[in-house]
């Protein structure tokens, strides 16, 4: 029988941590963000795993390999990437996401070329697409596929509003700006309490990126 709740908690955990890895690398904090990525890709790869024979369970069957696959990628994992790829691909999911599975394997293929050193001849990467015409060494390849670092914000004003919601929903916090603006703030799991309560009503200066339209919490003073 499948376990239902338990998935969905141990991929909301992974999320949750993947969050926490970005929110760490983005402060500089390396080594911290590495540990919480692989914890990441562990829950993932257990949650996606929970549904390796149940192939009529779609599209969650394949979106959860598809997401496992991507952590084991950031944690340089290719064998383990490869090894989810081959089962979401095995089972039934629909075309977007079973392309979408195919080209993190072309990107395993590709990053595992880049790792021994090697140039791929006759192709480049351009915004994610092979395309062909060129010779390109390694180096040059992996500029093309770097990911642009996320802008950082700073917001000055008064905390007005510091809430944990539902389950279903992340921590949030609301600032009030020096013109009346009023600023919605997704706080990483574990800060809520230890460090963002403590300053209801008084004026703090916030750093954060935005993600999905939404302002992402990495500093508070």
């Amino acid at each position: 029988m499948i376990q239902v709740e338990d998935i969905q908690e141990l991929h909301k955990e992974a999320m949750d941590l993947a969050e926490m890895a970005f929110v760490a690398k983005l402060k500089g904090d390396l080594e911290n963000a590495e540990n919480l990525l692989k914890e990441a890709y562990k829950k993932e790869s257990d949650s996606a795993k929970m549904l390796v024979d149940e192939y009529d369970f779609e599209p969650t069957r394949s979106i959860l390999f598809r997401s496992a696959a991507s952590l084991a990628m950031e944690c340089n994992d290719l064998r383990g990437a490869e090894k989810l790829i081959a089962f979401g691909l095995s089972g039934n999911p629909p075309e977007e996401i079973a392309e979408e599975l195919r080209d993190l394997l072309r990107k395993v293929n590709i990053q595992r070329h880049l790792l021994a050193g090697g140039v791929i001849a006759g192709c480049a990467i351009v915004n994610g697409v092979i395309v062909g015409g060129v010779a390109i060494t390694a180096d040059e390849l992996a500029k093309q596929n770097e990911n642009p670092s996320p802008k950082l914000i700073t917001i000055k004003g008064i905390l007005k509003f510091a809430d944990a919601m539902n389950k279903e929903q992340k921590p949030r916090i609301k600032l009030i700006d020096e013109s009346g603006k009023s600023h919605t703030i997704i706080v990483p799991k574990g800060m809520l309490s230890d460090i963002v309560r403590p300053k209801w009503e008084d004026t703090v200066t916030v750093t954060g990126f935005v993600k999905g339209g939404e302002i992402h919490l990495v500093d508070i003073d």
